[in-house]
């Protein structure tokens, strides 16, 4: 349960034993070690060079730290609370999984299309090249 929101008071209230018979796990902001570790796993799946690999790491770990920092900045200047989560390092992940994968596919779509379009051209530089022999042949006929 998230403790964010009007509805985890509601249930509180409602049920009291959440609050007695409930252990609180405190998350602390992950490490740099931890989150580079974390996306190397993730990043070792993916169909890429192995130096594009460590890299890659380090930017969403640079990028999910970034994100915190921005949201005690936006809680300090804005008195509005938004909560960064290791669980929303993991939907980064997986979303640039998903991301990679639809582009990758959308490419190869693009690349199946531009062989085909290349093939007709091919097709029609030869028809033509025929054709031309064709009336080449009927023009010196005629001026015999």
């Amino acid at each position: 349960m998230s403790p964010i929101g009007q509805a985890f008071r509601d249930y509180c209230r409602m049920y009291p034993a959440l609050i007695n018979n409930t252990t609180i796990n405190w998350f602390m902001r992950w490490p740099d070690d931890a989150l580079t570790e974390v996306a190397m796993k993730f990043v070792s799946k993916l169909d890429m060079p192995q130096e594009y690999k460590t890299g890659l790491s380090h930017l969403c770990c640079y990028s999910h730290q970034t994100v915190i920092d921005s949201a005690a900045l936006m809680e300090k200047e804005l008195k509005r609370v938004f909560y960064v989560t290791p669980t929303n390092y993991i939907e980064l992940l997986k979303g640039f999984d998903q991301i990679i994968g639809a582009k990758r596919t959308q490419v190869g779509n693009q690349i199946t299309k531009l062989r085909n379009g290349l093939a007709k051209l091919d097709d029609a530089r030869k028809q033509v090249e025929v054709m031309t022999a064709e009336s080449e042949i009927k023009r010196i006929e005629v001026s015999k």
